[in-house]
C-alpha cells in the first residue's frame, strides 16, 4: 500500500483520469485515502489486505479461504 500511495502521489489529478479507470469525481481523492488506509495498516501492524469490488463480505469470504 505504501508504494501505491507513493505512487500516486507522483501523478496529477488530470493524468490520474485521463489515463486510468479512476471516476473523475473519485480522482482527487483517491490519493488521500491511499495515505489513509497506508497509516492504518501501519498502526494496526497489518501487512496485507485483500480488496473486492462486490462487496466486504467477499474480501472476507477470500481471506477465510471460502471462494
Amino acid at each position: 500500500m505504501q508504494n501505491i500511495a507513493e505512487a500516486l502521489a507522483k501523478v496529477s489529478v488530470e493524468t490520474l483520469i485521463e489515463n486510468s479507470c479512476v471516476p473523475p469525481k473519485r480522482a482527487d481523492i483517491l490519493l488521500g485515502g491511499a495515505v489513509w488506509l497506508t497509516t492504518l495498516m501501519k498502526t494496526l501492524g497489518i501487512e496485507k489486505i485483500v480488496v473486492s469490488d462486490s462487496d466486504n463480505l467477499e474480501g472476507y469470504a477470500r481471506s477465510r479461504g471460502l471462494l
